[in-house]
């Protein structure tokens, strides 16, 4: 009788921790599989979000969240620009760097073309660009009469010579040196642009 009680508790005792030992392997069996993500499934990821980007959105970043990639967390589909700041370890990532990184979305640099900061308007046929708000185009290039070498040939400086663009004129300008805007409303965006400019030289 004596050794029949002793030997309950440690049948108990080997049940449960048989018990505890598979809920353990199961919960590292599980949590291996939902929760870490390599590198080679994030990379496949942003490959795929790129393609994606450029055949359906023409690359346009302003729609890279409407991109859903392969990569799955918790039962939803990370955009591209998830797995981007992802891949770069850059929570704070852009929208624009982000399509900037997608190789087959080719650095588009023009004249008006949107940037965030200089680099963005740096190729080896643009080193001498710059990246400016609307307002500091405005200022800058679309304020005075200035004459550049675009038109003179020999005043690389783009001093101006007193004459005040009339509204028109500033218009046109803008148009050409911000990719279409007429005036500076409510504009945060940033372009690329060559300087010294032209301020009317173009379609008005």
């Amino acid at each position: 009788m004596p050794q029949k009680g002793i030997e309950l508790p440690v049948n108990s005792v080997i049940i449960i921790a048989l018990a505890i030992f598979v809920l353990l392997m199961l919960a590292a069996f599980f949590g291996k599989s939902g929760g870490e993500i390599d590198k080679t499934q994030i990379n496949t990821a942003f490959n795929q979000g790129c393609s994606q980007l450029s055949t359906s959105y023409n690359c346009d970043y302003t729609r890279i969240n409407e991109v859903k990639t392969n990569l799955v967390i918790n039962g939803q589909a990370k955009t591209l620009l998830q797995v981007c700041q992802m891949s770069f370890n850059d929570l704070k990532m852009s929208a624009f760097k982000c399509r900037k990184a997608c190789q087959v979305c080719p650095n588009r640099v023009y004249d008006g073309s949107p940037c965030e900061d200089g680099t963005d308007c740096n190729t080896p046929l643009t080193s001498d660009w710059e990246c400016k708000s609307c307002n500091d185009i405005l200022e800058d290039t679309c304020k005075d009469d200035r004459k550049s070498s675009e038109n003179t040939g020999n005043n690389p400086t783009g001093q101006t010579n007193g004459r005040l663009l009339t509204d028109e004129e500033k218009k046109a300008c803008l148009k050409l040196h911000t990719n279409g805007r007429e005036d500076c409303n409510g504009d945060t965006s940033k372009y690329c642009i060559l300087l010294p400019a032209s301020p009317v030289n173009g379609p008005k």
